[in-house]
């Protein structure tokens, strides 16, 4: 009986002593989960590091910088022989920015710290332009100054870059794209010398111009073509009021179609005088004027350089890619 004892105690010790004898499995499994938290903060390290980098804005030495080398250096001294051609005849100062990469920031967000930065255009006018091409992200953006915002629209901006930009750029036509921009951009502010007759420019601008004239027509035909038969009902059938009304009408419509709309009350007037008086109805036509807007004038330069002026700039303009 005793050794039966024994022999239990000796079985039992040994059991322990295998169990004891075992690799700590659990240690291990404890040791590689810091491994595993390890690796996630060095990830997020390594974006936030990315996030943190911000596109330096280049000096400001010339009207045109190219910072990816898509303008032979003779294709840049024509831009820039352009650019302050338009500025002496009263234009604005336009300044050229070609950069590789936007490195993620919005084109916009990158437009206007240069514009903050190199405050292109003169003070007291704010007439500066800034057109900012990056070549990676195939986009384009005119930032215009907040003094001629005026004169060179949203929509203006739009249509150089839809118009010109675009087409030119699909095409590898980098500098076409960026010297029948700036014939546009002059042809805003009435610079026309500096402007080839043939530029493709030229044709746009007008077809635009009359695009706006036709469109600036239909309210006042409506109010005139609603508003009349209306009107000639109450007068009758009296030879001298029918008569009178008439030129009335027709001056109305000769102002009208010379793009002076707020004239027409004035026209009519001039119109029921001239019919009373006979043969004089048709005089009505030398009032007619033309002439789209006024202009500001350019930008400045000092010592010789080439320098920004302390032009202030709200964020108008456009933004496109191709």
């Amino acid at each position: 009986m005793l050794l039966k004892i024994i022999s239990t105690f000796i079985l039992s010790f040994s059991l322990q002593a295998q169990d004891l004898s075992k690799p700590f499995s659990l240690d291990d499994e404890e040791k590689s989960a810091p491994q595993e938290d390890i690796s996630v903060p060095v990830e997020s390290s390594s974006v936030e590091h990315e996030l943190d980098k911000e596109l330096s804005i280049p000096t400001l030495t010339s009207p045109v910088i190219d910072q990816a080398n898509i303008l032979s250096p003779k294709d840049q001294a024509v831009l820039a022989k352009k650019i302050k051609s338009i500025m002496a005849s009263n234009g604005p100062q336009i300044q050229i920015l070609i950069i590789q990469d936007l490195l993620g920031q919005s084109i916009e967000e990158f437009s206007i710290r240069v514009a903050e930065k190199w405050q292109i255009g003169e003070k007291e006018k704010g007439n500066g332009v800034i057109v900012l091409m990056s070549k990676n992200d195939r986009e384009i953006r005119i930032e215009v100054g907040e003094g001629i915002e005026g004169e060179l629209t949203d929509v203006d901006s739009h249509q150089i870059i839809q118009n010109i930009f675009v087409p030119n750029f699909r095409q590898g036509n980098f500098f076409t794209g960026f010297n029948q921009a700036l014939d546009a951009i002059a042809l805003e502010f009435d610079v026309k010398d500096v402007v080839p007759q043939n530029s493709r420019a030229r044709k746009l601008v007008a077809l635009r111009h009359q695009k706006e004239k036709m469109q600036s027509l239909v309210l006042p035909l409506i109010i005139f073509f609603v508003f009349f038969p209306i009107i000639t009902r109450f007068i009758g059938k009296n030879p001298l009021i029918r008569s009178v009304a008439g030129s009335t009408f027709l001056a109305g419509l000769i102002f009208l179609f010379v793009g002076q709309i707020f004239f027409i009350i004035l026209a009519a007037i001039f119109g029921f005088i001239i019919g009373m008086i006979g043969p004089l109805n048709f005089l009505m036509a030398v009032l007619s004027s033309g002439g789209r807007r006024g202009h500001y004038g350019g930008g400045m330069s000092s010592g010789g350089g080439w320098s920004g002026g302390g032009g202030g700039f709200s964020g108008g303009g456009a933004s496109g890619s191709w």
